[in-house]
């Protein structure tokens, strides 16, 4: 999970490969939610990462 400037600068760098929009199925509600991932240069999945922290921890960025 990384934030936004983050993976910025991996995309000017030229590592990130494809970018795909994937449901999110833990999120509860009956509605689906969606996250977007991003596959790095060497395989690696990242998703983007809440601006904010809850308990201090980084939460992924989930869209409806």
């Amino acid at each position: 999970m990384m934030r936004t400037d983050k993976l910025k600068l991996l995309f000017e760098a030229g590592d990130l490969m494809v970018a795909e929009i994937v449901t999110e199925p833990l999120e509860p509600g009956p509605d689906p939610k969606w996250i977007v991932e991003f596959r790095r240069r060497n395989g690696a999945r990242e998703t983007i990462a809440l601006n904010r922290k809850k308990n201090g921890v980084d939460q992924v960025r989930v869209f409806s």
